[in-house]
């Protein structure tokens, strides 16, 4: 199980928001949160680029699914294993 420290580190390395954290015994159980997407969109003839965050949650071990449903996101997941090796290396 992994704490909130890892958790906030890897949101903040992967650029994501973090909405709510649920927490069962000082450890994580499940997360919600935001994922920036890029859209090209029309604007009076012009092609530009807009941000939109798509809602999603993570369980106890980084996985991804959609908020409202359990369909699976995998390229949203989080690297909680890089992140606490990170910190085991910078402690020695």
């Amino acid at each position: 199980m992994y704490n909130t420290t890892i958790f906030e580190l890897a949101m903040n390395a992967c650029s994501y928001k973090l909405d709510h954290i649920f927490l069962k015994k000082r450890s994580v159980c499940k997360i919600y949160g935001k994922v920036p997407i890029a859209k090209r969109v029309t604007i009076d003839g012009e092609r530009k680029t807009i941000v939109r965050w798509k809602q999603l949650r993570w369980n106890d071990a980084g996985q991804c699914f959609s908020r409202y449903s359990s369909k699976r996101q995998r390229k949203y997941d989080l690297p909680l294993r890089t992140i606490e090796e990170q910190q085991r290396i910078a402690k020695l």
